[in-house]
């Protein structure tokens, strides 16, 4: 069995129209409004998500559900949702009209959803979207606060910087997914500057855990690769172990923190969510900070390279 999807370009074009949606015209609850038109098969996960509520105490977590396989585990699509980001009181101190890019991971994971529902897509495919406002006011969380996260230990995480919530979004869901039982699960977000920089506008940041392999001894990331490179939608793939986990908990420390300043940015964003992935589950993370727009316009990236790996998972599921 094999598929296409067809008209990729427009599927492409719809996830930069909601890319590019002014923050006054794209937020959680607007887009929310936007998803129910669309006719798909959602719901607002009814969870307290304290890390989520650590950067929006009105945000919100959306699943979207394609289950042609009702008896089959699914795909995860895990999309970052921020539909601004001010930083928080660790203030941006420019470019700050651009964060209404910071909601194109989500943005991406809802279009690759709607293509799947609208062209029968015969696998399934699972899109998680937090959607939240990272703002100033009397509800915001100070720099120094510390959070219990969901996971079964009482993980504590300090947030050190609080322009650093994206990871903070992501870990809930990521650890919310322990109870689902994914068969594979990608996370996409707008996530580091430092990302941004090493890799400049051509190369997404590709990360993952690799601890699952296939028959040929080969992980989930270099499925990714070979995609990217089928598609043209380019990652490049990035370091991802101990050493970058033990900068943001050093030997003693009490808490984990959501950011350290010693460098590695990328990676440690990586490390963070990485800590909260339940490894028996293959998952790989598109940092897309420096590929999702340029300048007033979104890219619409990593879609193609999505549809891409969706429709080779089709060919590797037969």
């Amino acid at each position: 069995m094999t598929f296409k999807f067809h008209n990729k370009k427009s599927i492409v074009n719809f996830t930069k129209k909601m890319c590019e949606l002014p923050p006054n015209r794209g937020t959680p609850d607007l887009i929310i409004e936007h998803i129910k038109e669309s006719k798909l098969d959602f719901q607002e996960i009814n969870k307290e998500f304290p890390l989520l509520n650590a950067v929006d105490r009105n945000g919100k977590v959306i699943i979207i559900k394609h289950q042609p396989k009702p008896f089959e585990s699914s795909t995860y699509l895990v999309g970052k949702g921020l539909c601004f980001d001010t930083g928080g009181y660790n203030l941006k101190n420019q470019n700050m009209h651009e964060m209404k890019f910071d909601k194109c991971g989500a943005m991406c994971v809802y279009s690759i959803l709607r293509a799947c529902h609208l062209q029968n897509y015969p696998e399934n495919i699972i899109g998680i979207l937090p959607l939240a406002q990272n703002l100033i006011g009397e509800s915001c969380t100070l720099p120094g606060s510390v959070i219990t996260t969901l996971d079964n230990i009482g993980t504590e995480v300090e947030i050190v910087d609080t322009d650093a919530e994206g990871r903070l979004v992501l870990a809930d869901v990521l650890t919310y997914l322990q109870t689902e039982s994914p068969k594979k699960v990608i996370s996409i977000a707008t996530l580091t500057g430092a990302c941004a920089s090493a890799l400049g506008s051509k190369y997404s940041g590709l990360f993952g855990n690799d601890l699952i392999k296939d028959d040929e001894g080969y992980g989930f990331a270099n499925d990714i690769k070979r995609d990217a490179y089928d598609s043209g939608d380019n990652v490049w793939r990035m370091p991802l172990d101990e050493f970058h986990l033990d900068l943001l908990k050093p030997k003693g420390s009490k808490w984990l923190k959501n950011y350290t300043p010693k460098g590695c940015g990328g990676s440690t964003a990586a490390a963070f969510l990485n800590y909260f992935v339940d490894n028996r589950y293959p998952w790989v993370h598109l940092d897309i900070a420096g590929t999702a727009w340029e300048g007033d316009k979104a890219t619409g990236r990593p879609t193609e390279l999505l549809l891409k790996f969706l429709e080779n998972e089709v060919n590797r599921n037969r």
